[in-house]
C-alpha cells in the first residue's frame, strides 16, 4: 500500500474508534447514550484496534524489507519506538488526568500511577488500554521478522494458522480467560491480537493488499472515491 491509502484506512479507523467510543461504551457519555448503544451493532466497531494493530506489523515489515535487517539493531530501534509511545500517551493523558483528581473523579495511588503510565491498567484513562499490547507486539517484532522472512509462503500461511488456533484455544484456559489480574489480561490481550499484527507483516511481505486494492479498483473505477473520499 502506499502512504495515501493507509492514511485512508487510518482515518476510517479513527472514524470506527471514535462511534464506539461515544455509541458502543455505556460509559462514556451516559447522559448522551441512546437505545442502542453498547450493543453488537455498535460493538463491532472495536475493529479499530485490529486496523491499527494489522497496520503496525504492515509498516514495520514494509520498512524493514527495505532497509538491512539486524535482530538486535532492530530490537534496540523498537525500544527507542516504544519510548517515543509513551512519551506521547503520557503528554495527552496528564492534563486530563489532572483535570479529573481536580474535579474530584480519581483517587490518588501509586499504583494506579504506575500502572496508568505504563498502561498494564489503566485506572486513569481505560480506554488507553492497547498501549501495552502495542508494545509488547512491537518489540517481539523483531523475533516475528526473523521467523518469517526464513520461510516460504506456504510455510509462513500454515505458521498464521497455527498461530490463529493454538491462541484461540489458550485464550480459554481458566487462569486467562478469567482476566483476574494483570498478567493473565495481557496474555489474553496478547494471544488475541497477536495473529492480526504477523497477518499485516505477512500482507506487507507478499503485497497482498496492493493485489486485492488493484482488483477493486478495476472492478470499479470510482473506488478511489469511496475508499479515501470522506477523509
Amino acid at each position: 500500500m502506499t502512504k495515501q491509502e493507509t492514511t485512508y484506512l487510518k482515518g476510517w479507523a479513527v472514524l470506527f474508534m471514535m462511534f464506539f467510543l461515544h455509541f458502543g461504551c455505556d460509559f462514556v457519555m451516559p447522559e448522551y447514550r441512546y437505545s442502542w448503544c453498547g450493543n453488537d451493532y455498535a460493538g463491532a466497531f472495536q475493529i479499530c484496534v485490529p486496523i491499527f494493530l494489522f497496520l503496525s506489523g504492515y509498516g514495520l515489515m514494509a520498512g524493514s524489507m527495505n532497509k538491512g535487517f539486524a535482530v538486535f539493531d532492530s530490537f534496540k530501534k523498537q525500544v527507542r519506538r516504544c519510548f517515543k509511545l509513551l512519551k506521547h500517551y503520557w503528554i495527552v493523558i496528564t492534563p486530563f488526568v489532572a483535570l479529573a483528581f481536580w474535579m474530584g473523579k480519581f483517587v490518588w495511588s501509586w499504583e494506579s500511577l504506575i500502572l496508568t503510565a505504563t498502561s498494564l491498567r489503566c485506572d486513569w484513562c481505560p480506554n488507553a488500554w492497547f498501549i501495552s499490547l502495542y508494545i509488547e507486539l512491537i518489540l517481539l517484532f523483531p523475533f516475528f521478522f526473523w521467523i518469517i522472512n526464513r520461510r516460504n509462503v506456504k510455510w509462513n500461511i500454515c505458521f498464521l494458522l497455527f498461530l490463529v488456533v493454538v491462541t484461540k484455544l489458550l485464550g480459554k484456559v481458566g487462569w486467562i480467560d478469567a482476566e483476574g489480574g494483570i498478567l493473565s489480561r495481557q496474555v489474553k490481550m496478547f494471544l488475541i491480537d497477536m495473529p492480526i499484527f504477523i497477518e499485516g507483516m505477512l500482507f506487507a511481505k507478499y503485497a497482498i493488499m496492493q493485489k486485492i486494492l488493484a482488483k477493486f479498483k478495476n472492478v470499479n473505477p470510482g473506488f478511489n472515491q469511496i475508499w479515501g473520499g470522506f477523509l
